[in-house]
């Protein structure tokens, strides 16, 4: 293990003969620190210099650069290890092989088979591995859809009613339940109508929307719910009750989205919230609604969202910040650290 500090979304080696204490005093200050880096850009046979947090490779840093450091209290220790990537690889497959068996992605190491992509971004040599699936996933991802159908809004043109493949064509690939729709020259918007309060139908009209307002500036056309429904935290939690959960779940699996409830200490919401802007800016998370200590989101690619959080576990674990996750199969409560345990429908693991 080796002592590092984890700033603002970056990991740095601490300099060699500095405690974290020592290092801390002296902040603010502008410091030449090694940034340890999950990727850095390798191309190959195998996913080189690909690692994930706490866990890192050598020999692909560009080595000391200057960092500003304004935040002091934004600085926190964290364990690493610093590994070649022999040792990565050797490691790596240890952990495949007492992991992974079981999960349907899986293919078992053989003479024939000796590959390690796709698991240097998806398992740590901790065992922690969020994309792991054994019985009837969703095959789908609400975020991924996202990507898939941005490119159909080039064709758009200033109609007066909305042509109806361009409606079905919104309907079939997110299974949405819109009734009718209709083009606003004037404001440049699609105005889609439905004349009930439905949570998914809202929110995820509400994420589409601003994917293609941040993010598709190839067309000047926007999607809107005219219902434009706001939700309270006794609204979602309505849909949680004993009566409405697998109704709910069912929702989560069609749509390809998790609910999760961030909570932490209200007093650090700033910090927490600020960590959390990249991520919700490319529709990653969707926050639903605030209430004292808490944030409801809506997870549009649940394994790369719960990456994000553990990445970020040297500030969370230090507020001590949980995250439940209602998905399709199943809740799990974790207690975000560098072991992300959790408990799973009540009994811990």
């Amino acid at each position: 293990m080796e002592k590092a500090i984890y700033y603002r979304e970056h990991y740095y080696k601490l300099p060699d003969g500095v405690d974290f204490d020592a290092f801390k005093a002296g902040l603010p200050s502008e410091v030449e620190l090694t940034e340890l880096c999950e990727n850095y850009g390798q191309t190959g046979p195998r996913d080189l210099g690909i690692s994930l947090a706490p866990y890192f490779i050598s020999g692909y840093s560009k080595g000391a650069e200057k960092v500003k450091i304004d935040v002091p209290y934004e600085v926190y220790p964290v364990d690493v290890e610093i590994l070649t990537q022999e040792e990565y690889n050797t490691r790596l497959r240890e952990v495949m092989c007492e992991h992974c068996p079981g999960c349907k992605g899986y293919k078992p190491l053989s003479n024939n088979v000796r590959s390690l992509n796709g698991h240097f971004d998806e398992i740590t040599l901790d065992k922690i591995c969020f994309y792991r699936w054994e019985t009837n996933p969703s095959p789908r991802f609400f975020r991924h859809m996202l990507w898939w159908c941005g490119g159909f809004w080039r064709h758009f043109s200033p109609l007066k009613n909305t042509p109806e493949w361009i409606l079905n064509d919104i309907k079939s690939r997110f299974h949405m339940k819109y009734e009718s729709g209709e083009f606003s020259a004037e404001n440049k918007n699609l105005f889609v109508v439905t004349h009930k309060k439905d949570f998914f139908l809202s929110v995820l009209t509400r994420i589409y929307s601003e994917y293609i307002e941040s993010w598709l500036d190839y067309t000047e056309f926007r999607l809107k719910d005219s219902d434009e429904t706001t939700f309270t935290e006794d609204d979602v939690q309505a849909l949680l009750t004993e009566g409405k959960i697998e109704k709910f779940r069912k929702e989560c699996k069609k749509y390809g989205v998790s609910l999760a409830i961030l909570e932490f200490p209200e007093s650090e919401r700033e910090e927490i919230e600020r960590s959390f802007a990249e991520p919700v800016k490319h529709n990653l998370f969707y926050p639903v609604c605030r209430a004292d200590g808490k944030t409801y989101y809506i997870m549009t690619d649940t394994p790369v969202a719960m990456k994000e959080l553990y990445f970020r576990f040297p500030m969370l674990e230090h507020y001590g910040a949980t995250v439940t996750v209602y998905s399709q199969a199943d809740t799990r409560t974790y207690t975000i650290g560098r072991e992300m345990k959790y408990t799973h429908n009540g009994v811990e693991n």
